[in-house]
Order: structure tokens, then sequence, then C-alpha cells
């Protein structure tokens, strides 16, 4: 069941560190900490999507010769491999070692399961999936969930049972 805590429910959430931290992150639910790790999401999303529209970028040129090479039969290939490049760029990323895309990184942040353990694969994806899903359907209205809770967490990550924490020792570039 996904329980959503109002801006309301503030004095619940504790200023003090969680014991559930992994080593190497610092995991404390202060409301400061959950809005500026919201505008360090949006920041780490735009990186992401700059990184992704050049990589996209090749792959459509190297599509669209290998078209012309077949007299237009692989250009049907563009949408599929433009999908699987965007949705695995974020589900192996936040799935492997870091738990952290390049924008996350270079922002600090690392994803985790909401009880505090690494997230797995099909939590990435969920994430992911979810989060492109809702977009194109809401034109990023859907993002002002995370404005009405006191985590700051988005829908698609109520859905997919992760959340974001601040890297120990890591500040944006």
């Amino acid at each position: 069941m996904i329980k959503l805590q109002f801006d309301g429910d503030r004095e619940q959430i504790s200023q003090q560190p969680r014991q559930d931290a992994r080593p190497g992150t610092t995991a404390t639910d202060s409301i400061a900490d959950s809005e500026t790790i919201l505008l360090r999401r949006i920041y780490a999303y735009l990186f992401d999507i700059a990184l992704l529209g050049a990589l996209g970028t090749v792959a459509v040129f190297v599509m669209g010769i290998l078209g012309l090479m077949s007299f237009g039969l692989l250009w049907i290939g563009i949408v599929p491999l433009l999908l699987l490049l965007v949705l695995g760029y974020d589900t192996v990323s936040c799935s492997g070692k870091q738990q952290a895309t390049a924008g996350m990184q270079l922002m600090g942040l690392q994803m985790q399961s909401k009880d505090g353990g690494a997230v797995t694969l099909a939590q990435a994806f969920m994430q992911s999936a979810g989060f492109y899903v809702s977009v194109a359907f809401t034109s990023f209205l859907i993002l002002g969930v995370a404005l009405l809770n006191a985590e700051r967490r988005c829908l698609h990550d109520f859905i997919s049972g992760i959340k974001f924490i601040r890297r120990r020792g890591v500040e944006p570039a």
C-alpha cells in the first residue's frame, strides 16, 4: 500500500540520521534535505537528458546511414533503439554499483530502496518506465506529486519503492 505524507505531516519526519543508511551514504530524513534532493534531481535529469540527446543523435545518425544502405528498411529500428537507449541507460545505471545515473552522481545523489537496501533491476526499470510514461501522458504535471508530500518523492518513486539520498562526501560539481 502506498502511503503519501503531506506537508502537514512534516513533524513525523525525523531530523536524526537513520540506522538503515548504507555505508558511504547520508540518509537523513530532514525536510531541508528532501527539498535540496528534489532540486538536485531536476539538475541531474537535465544533465542526463543532454547526455542521452548526444548519444541519441549518434544512434540516429548511424541508423540513418544503415537505413540508406538498406533502402529504408532499417529506419523502422530508430524508435525502438532510442527507447532501448533511454530505458537501458536509466535501468542499468540505477541498478548498478553506483545506484545512480551520471547526472545523479554529478549532483551527489543515489537511489536506494525504501527499506534502505540496494535498488533491484526491476525497481530501476519500474522507476524509469514510470517516469517516462507518466510524463508522456501528463506533460510533467504528474511531477507535482513531489510537491505534495513531505519526502518530496514522485509518484513513480512510490510505485517502484525507491527513494533518493545524498551520497556522503560528494558535493555537486
